[in-house]
């Protein structure tokens, strides 16, 4: 368990929030491990942090912010739209990209391991109703959050506003995009139309 706290802090580096560099290895392990769904284990997010260490795109490049923000945004690749994911609102100003990475360099690393924090958004709104759950899982939301925007060097503006926000913030924001919110908002509004005039 240390082993692997210590990987970690080597690849999150200078540029993950101070208050998690902090922690004991037992309580970093806990925050960037889910351990009741087993969706991650630490072999496996090691692989994962090791693989985007050195990937590169097709002409063998390092990956740049742009190609990063493409990740980001392409639906295909992540359990959540672009527009779904709140928490990353401000990434649509970044050099006002919105095109789509190019099928030639999709990446078999999401389909394999998922783990990102639009995933993590993902599997937060199947059970957004059980709050106690969701405090955890908001934490680690955050934490996938920021150690993803640190790893591609997207900015320190950005950084701080992920970090900045508060788990209610993060629930409110999931909570607006949840299928079941979504779905009870629908009815709402069937119900409505359904009314006479």
């Amino acid at each position: 368990m240390k082993k692997f706290a210590d990987h970690m802090r080597v690849f999150i580096g200078r540029n993950m929030n101070a208050a998690l560099l902090e922690q004991s290895p037992e309580n970093l392990v806990e925050i960037l491990q889910l351990k009741s769904h087993e969706l991650y284990d630490s072999h496996n997010f090691l692989r994962f942090i090791l693989h985007i260490e050195s990937y590169q795109d097709p002409l063998g490049h390092p990956y740049s912010n742009k190609q990063t923000i493409d990740l980001l945004k392409a639906n295909e690749l992540l359990g959540v739209s672009f527009q779904q994911a709140a928490i990353f609102e401000p990434i649509k100003d970044i050099e006002g990209h919105t095109g789509r990475l190019a099928t030639n360099l999709q990446s078999e690393l999401f389909a394999e391991y998922e783990l990102t924090p639009f995933a993590l958004m993902n599997e937060l709104t199947s059970s957004v109703n059980d709050l106690r759950v969701n405090e955890r899982y908001l934490t680690l939301l955050k934490s996938y959050t920021v150690f993803y925007i640190a790893r591609h060097g997207l900015g320190d503006v950005l950084l701080n506003k992920v970090i900045a926000k508060s788990n209610a913030e993060i629930l409110q924001a999931v909570h607006r995009w949840s299928p079941q919110y979504i779905e009870r908002r629908h009815k709402r509004t069937k119900k409505k139309a359904d009314q006479p005039v």
